[in-house]
């Protein structure tokens, strides 16, 4: 872990016991902190980073420019079969993760250099959600050829500002085969105010016995149960849909379940199009 001294930032990485991980020391002026984990014998570099609030562009551009540095370092640590994971608040705004955002010259450069490192970065919705509105700040970024299962969570207190993330990911080799279509449940995070947000927070707090779970249970226990309540109360609270997700369905697309629906519409109305247009030619003819 790395503290600050005021109220702000600070970064960590917790690992579960059993875990095989190192720490890694990485002289940088940002705010990172890096392990090397071992799991299914495959190796992961794991960062955790903090961008301070800013709106100066030099300083903009230099912490870029460091990202990518730090990012080269890694790089050249790593086999091919190797994979980078970076995680933290970011505060950088694009459309090109979520439309909801605001596209700024920040972040752009921000993904620019992402992608100029086989980087893609995952999260597709709010992390932010206030009175004045939704941002994405908090940002998980993976190498483009690792597949990943994304969700944001309501605030863990009221006085919390930012969602939680989890990030799936498929470590290791299965000889389990691939299904050419899945199920996966997308959640309207974007629908909901703050009083939906209190009364969300108040059920977890009336259905959870918090005190005797973290007291008589072990860690895993406890993470077990927290997450199936969070899950349960936004099942309850939050509008949400079920999609089918396809083999071939590109990243994008996937983060974006709205854009099938008008794909399907204009499959439909171009190939009505076509039927009508070929008997107008019958007719013709005729």
């Amino acid at each position: 872990r790395k503290d600050r001294p005021d109220s702000y930032g600070g970064v960590a990485l917790l690992f579960r016991n059993g875990i095989q991980h190192e720490n890694m020391f990485i002289e940088s002026s940002l705010e990172i902190i890096c392990a090397k984990v071992i799991f299914n014998n495959l190796t992961y570099y794991i960062c955790c980073v903090y961008r301070p609030p800013t709106t100066i562009n030099r300083i903009t551009d230099e912490f870029v420019k460091e990202f990518s540095r730090v990012v080269t370092i890694i790089r050249d640590l790593c086999n091919s079969t190797d994979h980078l994971i970076i995680a933290g608040d970011f505060k950088f705004h694009t459309k090109e993760w979520w439309q909801g955002s605001k596209d700024t010259v920040a972040g752009s450069k921000f993904n620019a250099c992402l992608l100029e490192h086989d980087l893609n970065q995952v999260v597709g919705e709010p992390t932010q959600i206030t009175r004045s509105g939704s941002s994405l700040l908090d940002l998980f970024i993976v190498d483009l050829s690792m597949d990943t299962n994304i969700a944001v969570h309501p605030a863990l207190t009221d006085k919390c500002k930012h969602h939680p993330i989890s990030c799936s990911l498929i470590c290791g080799n299965t000889n389990t085969p691939s299904k050419e279509t899945f199920r996966k449940r997308v959640y309207k995070y974007a629908e909901l105010n703050s009083d939906a947000i209190m009364a969300m927070n108040n059920h977890i707090y009336t259905i959870t016995d918090w005190e005797n779970r973290v007291r008589d249970n072990d860690v895993d226990e406890t993470v077990d149960y927290l997450t199936k309540s969070i899950n349960e109360t936004i099942d309850m609270f939050v509008r949400h849909t079920d999609i089918t997700i396809r083999k071939d369905d590109k990243r994008w697309l996937q983060r974006r379940p709205h854009l099938k629906n008008l794909i399907r519409k204009r499959n439909k109305a171009f190939a009505r199009y076509k039927q009508i247009h070929a008997l107008g030619e019958v007719s013709t003819r005729a």
